[in-house]
């Protein structure tokens, strides 16, 4: 009995041992490689996630630059455009003023002239006037005159008047 007691239980000791063919044990250290490659796989890939995310940070950390550097120039864009529509607004009011002292002359000129040509008119003045080259003159600068070209004419008076110093009809017309 004894016997059958020890064979029995070496049989329960033995079946309960994990015993391994060489098939088993091929199959076993396959798998181990497999997964000592997926494992190397995976570290491989969760380091190229890792450098992909630290790119992403510096392309975005970039952007934000970028993007910080074009709202400031567009800032400075849109003060240096509201200083020229000021500089612009600035010259347009010297330009009206101008054209209205220009206006203010030329009616002031226009006045004179009307006030003299009664005076100038006439034939006691076309008797005493000059003649030759300074009729000329004075004649180019009437005509000028009439035309309302106002400051070749005043030039044209000019001459007659260094010309002609003591006649009184072209510092009439001046």
């Amino acid at each position: 009995m004894m016997k059958y007691f020890i064979l029995i239980s070496s049989m329960v000791f033995l079946a309960s041992c994990n015993l391994m063919t060489r098939q088993d044990v091929k199959k076993e250290e396959e798998q181990k490689q497999i997964i000592s490659t997926l494992q190397k796989t995976k570290a491989d890939s969760e380091l190229k996630y890792s450098d992909i995310q630290n790119d992403m940070r510096v392309i975005a950390g970039r952007v934000d630059a970028l993007d910080h550097s074009l709202q400031s120039n567009q800032q400075a864009s849109r003060q240096e455009v509201e200083a020229l529509k000021k500089l612009v607004e600035t010259q347009n009011e010297k330009i009206k003023l101008i054209q209205e002292h220009i206006d203010a002359t030329e009616m002031r000129l226009t006045a004179a002239i009307n006030a003299i040509k009664p005076i100038g008119g006439g034939s006691s003045v076309a008797a005493s006037a000059p003649r030759g080259k300074e009729q000329g003159l004075l004649e180019e600068a009437n005509d000028l005159l009439e035309a309302r070209d106002f400051k070749k004419a005043i030039v044209r008076y000019q001459n007659y008047i260094d010309k002609n110093p003591r006649k009184r009809i072209g510092r009439g017309n001046l």
